[in-house]
C-alpha cells in the first residue's frame, strides 16, 4: 500500500495494518479459550511492552475462542478507539 500511495491516494500515516515498527497491539483474549491458550495472550502483551509498543489486552472470562457474539460492543468500541487514536483522526459521536 505505502509503495502505491500516490496512485491510491492513501495518506501512508493512516495505515492501520502493517504499520511501523511501533504499531500498536489491542488483543482480546478468553480466560478458557480452547484454541489459544490465555498465557499466549499474557506472553504476547509483556513482549510488546517490553519493545515499548503500544498495547491492550482485554481479558474475557469465557470460554470461546473469540467472544464475539457476547462482547460485540465491548470489542467493536475497543478496536474503533484505537484505530482513531493512532491514525490521528477525531472521535466523533459516531465512535462514542
Amino acid at each position: 500500500m505505502r509503495t502505491n500511495r500516490k496512485q491510491l491516494r492513501i495518506d501512508p500515516k493512516r495505515i492501520a495494518i502493517g504499520g511501523e515498527n511501533t504499531a500498536p497491539g489491542l488483543l482480546f483474549a478468553s480466560t478458557d479459550d480452547p484454541i489459544v491458550p490465555y498465557s499466549w495472550s499474557v506472553e504476547t502483551r509483556d513482549k510488546m511492552e517490553s519493545f515499548d509498543v503500544p498495547v491492550k489486552l482485554t481479558t474475557f472470562q469465557s470460554n470461546v475462542h473469540v467472544p464475539f457474539v457476547e462482547f460485540r460492543k465491548k470489542i467493536e468500541k475497543q478496536s474503533t478507539r484505537l484505530l482513531f487514536k493512532y491514525l490521528g483522526l477525531k472521535i466523533g459521536v459516531a465512535q462514542d
